[in-house]
């Protein structure tokens, strides 16, 4: 039976204090994987843990410290990288890629959390389908800037939107459909050597950039109703803030304009969509509004059909 390595990678920027929780939420994924397989004809799977500091003024990872701290008993592997600079996270997801040796890569930010059986979970389903991306459900929770929890919605609330996230036009018209590579299984091989060479350098949307090259290059996309994964929303969080992604979704676009071979139409649309986003935010009369609305009943029925079918 072969062996399955999956490695999970977790950029670090002002996150030490996040590093005790993360070794916590890998063992416990780590020790599940034997029992899990007890009995099963499955392949045998073993974790890979990555941490890429990418905040070296804050101090240096030591690997040999913390294996000792936390992985004495070589429950996972365990690998800390230290940038000399400040990259970005798209950079230090790649440094993170250039060392893993899983055969899956699992993207895990810092204050982020998968459940005890995530991986295995995810490893069932991707044997099982073929997928490239196997994408799992689970919840975002918002916090007041007190840390107090004011609410926590799905991020598939109906059975329904699962099929739509192997649909390229959703993500083109609509959203991007994979809230967050923490929830995702991608088949190391298939990644795409245009996000691997060249790293977008605004930091928010590189995970949409990857979904997005990996359907121009006719990869397979699945998600799974299991809830393994869950997202921690506060009023700091990068992905919270409106002007931020904006500079990173024009980004990708120009990352995708010196893509060779990827669709010029494509990129129109994705242009269109932000456009009209970010003019229904602004001061405008009703009328107005509905004027551009109708100007772009595509997009209205993709953003209505993601919505209806209970994507966040």
């Amino acid at each position: 039976m072969n062996e399955i390595k999956v490695s999970i990678i977790t950029p670090l920027y002002k996150g030490t204090d996040y590093i005790p929780g993360l070794m916590a939420m890998i063992r416990k994924n780590a020790e599940l994987l034997p029992a899990a397989q007890k009995g099963k004809n499955v392949p045998k799977a073993k974790l890979e843990f990555i941490l890429v500091n990418d905040s070296p003024a804050d101090g240096l990872l030591k690997e040999e410290e913390l294996i000792r701290n936390y992985v004495p008993d070589q429950a996972f592997e365990l690998t800390a990288v230290n940038h000399t600079e400040n990259q970005g996270i798209h950079a230090a997801r790649l440094t993170g890629l250039s060392k893993a040796q899983g055969e899956y890569i699992l993207f895990l930010d810092q204050d982020d959390a998968i459940s005890d059986s995530a991986v295995w979970t995810l490893l069932t389903a991707a044997e099982q389908t073929h997928a490239d991306v196997v994408a799992g459900n689970g919840c975002r929770l918002f916090f007041t800037p007190e840390h107090i929890l004011e609410k926590q919605i799905p991020i598939y609330a109906k059975k329904a939107v699962l099929k739509e996230v192997g649909h390229e036009k959703m993500y083109l018209y609509g959203t991007d459909m994979i809230f967050s590579p923490g929830q995702c299984l991608i088949r190391k091989a298939v990644i795409p050597r245009d996000w691997c060479k060249r790293r977008l350098t605004v930091n928010g949307c590189d995970d949409f950039l990857l979904w997005l090259l990996m359907f121009h290059e006719k990869r397979s996309f699945c998600a799974i109703e299991d809830k393994i994964y869950i997202h921690n929303d506060t009023v700091n969080s990068y992905s919270s803030s409106y002007e931020a992604m904006e500079r990173s979704f024009y980004a990708v676009c120009e990352f995708l304009e010196q893509t060779d071979g990827y669709d010029k139409k494509k990129i129109q649309i994705l242009r269109r969509r932000y456009a009209l986003k970010s003019k229904l935010k602004q001061n405008g009369s009703k009328r107005q509004k509905i004027s551009v609305v109708l100007m772009n009943l595509d997009i209205l029925y993709y953003t209505l059909k993601y919505k209806i079918k209970g994507y966040y």
